[in-house]
């Protein structure tokens, strides 16, 4: 008997003890959708994007170059819109097809290809019902 209390009394010791050490993980954030599969050397380009933990501390890159951008208002977890502007100078370099790719306190999402050349981009076309923006 008291050897079965000595193992309960360590099971529960060690029960306390992970739990008061259990730490919460987020997940890395997912790109579902962009409304725009291109990006303007030498231009601005807006892109929604639609996915999961988008925010906060966003910060978006091509290939593993860290892009210039804008977080436009109303920007939420799953959802947010951003003006992209590429330099002509500093990203000639970069035209093709890359990834892009979005980083958050939670870490690194998957890469969504995108083509970066000098061709303009056509503005997204958003519905109301549900909200969403696909590209033209």
């Amino acid at each position: 008997m008291l050897c079965c209390l000595r193992l309960s009394g360590r099971c529960a010791f060690l029960a306390v003890l992970l739990l008061s050490c259990a730490v919460t993980v987020q997940a890395a954030p997912q790109i579902n959708n962009l409304s725009a599969r291109g990006l303007q050397i030498g231009g601005t380009t807006t892109v929604a994007i639609d996915g999961t933990e988008l925010l906060p501390d966003t910060k978006l890159f091509l290939g593993v170059t860290p892009l210039v951008f804008k977080l436009k208002d109303g920007a939420q977890p799953n959802r947010i819109e951003v003006e992209i502007s590429l330099d002509a100078a500093q990203t000639a370099a970069l035209a093709g097809v890359q990834q892009l790719r979005l980083g958050s306190t939670s870490g690194i999402s998957n890469g969504v290809l995108v083509g970066v050349n000098h061709l303009p981009q056509l503005p997204p076309r958003c519905h109301n019902s549900p909200p969403r923006c696909t590209a033209i």
